[in-house]
């Protein structure tokens, strides 16, 4: 998971700052682009409560940020006046456009280090993040209101109750409806605005209980007679990690916590073999609205392509919000995906012990045909 934040000065674009969450620690990244901006302390002023939010607001217990080694001047902003502690130098690691080896400073700080040196909160104006996850997850939850992947899973899991965990659960849009079906349901997402309306929605069913973790990175537990890995969550997994590898990763997480006998749902698109390598361009809404705390905003995507020697579908997300009586404010996220041919998913499900009993192209028992939506409900042995 990370995000990119555009610096403006007096409404005109001066750089950008940006963090992805990488083993559990936030990774930071900042780049003054206007020469005539730079040098002049806007980087440590803006790293200083870019900081300060993540430790106290985002449950981040490490930073970690590089740069190179050539930059003595980053480094002295790093270390004397921010407080990160030099941890390793990575030795010609990059090469530069005139091709020429570069080696990078490793730095990293500790949560409880920065709250010794800074008692007391900075002065925000408002919360950025928490404004724009308040906003995501209630107009999302209107936007997404599919129903037919729900009655496929209902039909494929049977006679209540069966133990399934959903992860990505969001705001209980697949867990809710299973657990008032009569099974017993845990989601794990990390996003706590969107848990916060799974536990509402969710108030009266002791058989639903949602857990606030990154995936990647927490244990699943275990003995569960299914596990959903729907709503193309395959095509969108929010990691540090390498976007394969991820992937990957969760299916052979999802075979860890199933007992023998117990199934994997699997939901997500797929491009056919002989797709051609495309650039889509333009701005395209996703969604839009405004939130019960009176913030406007819209959801785009631009810039998209697809390269199809590598898999790897690419392009930005927009978020451009309107808070009640604030500043407006505009998010930006790059997308960099990779995306499986079906032969390979099939591969990982065998590697995991998985066998297929069920292969769609859609909730209605579609055949799939190598491309587009596939469904899959595998069998661990």
């Amino acid at each position: 998971m990370g995000r990119r934040h555009i610096i403006e000065l007096d409404g005109a674009p001066i750089g950008e700052m940006n963090y992805r969450n990488k083993e559990g620690a936030a990774e930071l990244g900042i780049k003054i682009c206007d020469f005539a901006q730079q040098e002049k302390g806007y980087g440590t002023k803006l790293l200083t409560v870019f900081i300060d939010a993540l430790f106290r607001h985002h449950g981040y217990e490490r930073m970690i940020l590089h740069t190179n080694l050539k930059n003595e001047r980053a480094q002295h902003v790093y270390e004397k006046k921010l407080g990160f502690r030099r941890v390793g130098v990575d030795v010609d690691t990059w090469r530069d456009q005139l091709g020429e080896w570069q080696s990078a400073v490793n730095f990293e700080m500790r949560k409880a280090d920065w709250l010794a040196a800074h008692a007391e909160p900075l002065g925000y104006t408002y919360d950025y993040d928490k404004l724009f996850g308040r906003w995501y997850a209630e107009v999302y939850e209107r936007a997404i209101q599919e129903q037919e992947d729900v009655n496929y899973l209902l039909a494929l899991l049977g006679t209540p109750p069966q133990k399934v965990l959903e992860i990505a659960c969001g705001g209980g849009r697949i867990a809710v409806p299973l657990a008032l079906a009569g099974h017993d349901v845990t989601g794990i997402d990390i996003n706590p605005y969107m848990l916060d309306r799974t536990r509402a929605r969710g108030a009266d069913l002791p058989n639903l209980r949602v857990i606030e973790a990154d995936a990647a990175q927490a244990s699943w537990g275990e003995g569960f007679d299914a596990v959903v890995l729907g709503a193309n969550l395959l095509i969108n997994i929010e990691s540090g990690m390498d976007y394969r590898a991820s992937q990957r990763l969760f299916i052979e997480k999802a075979a860890k916590c199933l007992r023998t006998g117990g199934h994997l749902f699997l939901d997500f698109d797929v491009y056919p073999d002989d797709e051609p390598s495309s650039d889509s361009g333009g701005e395209y809404l996703i969604f839009g609205g405004e939130d019960a705390q009176g913030t406007n905003g819209r959801f785009t995507v631009f810039g998209g392509g697809f390269d199809a020697a590598a898999r790897r579908m690419t392009g930005s997300r927009k978020f451009a919000l309107q808070p009640k009586g604030g500043e407006p404010f505009t998010l930006y996220e790059r997308m960099s995906k990779y995306a499986p041919h079906w032969r390979e998913v099939e591969g990982w499900l065998q590697g995991a012990g998985f066998q297929t009993e069920s292969l769609c192209g859609g909730y209605r028992g579609q055949p799939f045909t190598g491309g587009g939506r596939a469904t899959v409900w595998a069998r661990k042995a």
